[in-house]
């Protein structure tokens, strides 16, 4: 099945950006594009929302799937300067996230360890309707860094929001949107149970896959 997947996303990723289907271009509907592919019709849909998750296009529910892809505006090529700079603020994050995790298993107060099981529940139901992630994302660790009760701590997301949201950009592949919802799910659980082993854990493991993706990129 994976085999499948990855034949259909290679084959219409190209057809976008070399053009074959141009920006605002309507996709086949799902069945056609099963019947094209030889694929199933649940093949095609998780194709289609990694390529959203990607900007490649857009699912619009009751019209259809468009193209949003210009090659004029966009450049399909990451550069090696921007995947060290990936790896660098995911290797940084996985030295310093888990223990975050951790200590606001112990230090966090209820009412933050409310907003950080609700923030992980939001994350899970924007990933199921094929919904932006980002922005709660980035809250999800904010929220944390913030039950830590520790100044430092906070101001390293309060500054490098920036890099965090084109960082995301990325780590926007097949799979890692949930993924990292699971991780979320998995992470709150840990801290509201307040197991700080287990929530140190399953952040150590989060930024762990992040940092595979980023060397993957550059390899």
């Amino acid at each position: 099945m994976r085999g499948n997947f990855n034949t259909v996303y290679e084959k219409l990723k190209d057809e976008i950006v070399n053009e074959e289907l141009k920006e605002g271009a309507k996709l086949l509907s799902l069945s056609r594009l099963s019947d094209k592919y030889d694929v199933g019709v649940s093949t095609v849909r998780e194709v289609l929302r990694a390529l959203q998750s990607q900007s490649f296009v857009k699912i619009e529910q009751g019209r259809g799937t468009f193209v949003t892809y210009d090659s004029k505006k966009n450049n399909d090529s990451i550069s090696k300067s921007e995947i060290r700079d990936l790896m660098n603020l995911t290797s940084f994050r996985t030295m310093m996230e888990p223990s975050f995790a951790g200590i606001a298993a112990v230090q966090a107060f209820q009412y933050e360890i409310d907003l950080i099981v609700e923030s992980a529940n939001k994350m899970k139901e924007l990933a199921e309707n094929e919904e932006d992630t980002k922005k709660e994302d980035l809250n999800f660790h904010l929220l944390i860094a913030k039950a830590t009760h520790n100044s430092y701590a906070i101001n390293f997301y309060v500054d490098f929001q920036e890099q965090l949201s084109k960082g995301r950009k990325h780590t926007n592949v097949p799979g890692m949107i949930e993924k990292a919802a699971h991780y979320h799910m998995m992470i709150a659980e840990a801290i509201r149970t307040r197991n700080s082993s287990q929530a140190k854990m399953y952040m150590q493991a989060h930024m762990e896959s992040n940092e595979e993706l980023a060397i993957n990129l550059l390899f």
